[in-house]
């Protein structure tokens, strides 16, 4: 089977395809590799599935990709860092409540995005390690402040794991 024809270069060429119609931007550029995900201009950086596409980490990728793809949607760069607090924490909390609002408007708009990012958010939640916390006040504030307009925003729940 040639390369091109693996399920994990078909899931990859999906995923490229669903990421720039998301985001509305068929010149995005969507890599997949080890590196941190994030965005970069019109470049999308995703983590490589794995050759056996474990379902856990396919609803985690998609969830990953429709997040930037939101973000490049409905994210205004110029406006948000017009009104950026110069403070750390409160920086945070802000960039928080933002990635919240574009999660939140694609998640209303489109149930399979909604999907993906509650197991993308869900397996976030998990590696912070936060079903081992014993008290609130453990909690990253900027988290629960992503958790809570999230939740005032689309109705939903946070994951079983936060």
């Amino acid at each position: 089977m040639s390369e091109a024809r693996t399920p994990a270069e078909i899931f990859k060429r999906a995923l490229s395809a669903a990421t720039r119609a998301v985001a509305r931007d068929p010149r995005l550029t969507v890599s997949f590799g080890v590196e941190a995900s994030g965005l970069k201009g019109h470049e999308a950086h995703l983590p490589s599935p794995s050759r056996d596409l474990p379902p856990g980490e396919v609803s985690e990728i998609r969830g990953t990709a429709d997040s930037l793809a939101l973000q490049i949607r409905h994210h205004d760069r110029r406006l948000h860092t017009t009104f950026t607090p110069a403070n750390a924490i409160a920086k945070s909390v802000y960039d928080a409540a933002e990635l919240a609002r574009v999660e939140a408007l694609g998640s209303i708009r489109m149930r399979g995005v909604a999907h993906n990012l509650a197991a993308a958010l869900g397996q976030l939640c998990e590696r912070a390690g936060y079903p081992a916390l014993t008290d609130k006040s453990e909690a990253p504030i900027a988290d629960a402040v992503r958790l809570l307009v999230r939740e005032h925003l689309t109705g939903q729940a946070p994951p079983p794991s936060a």
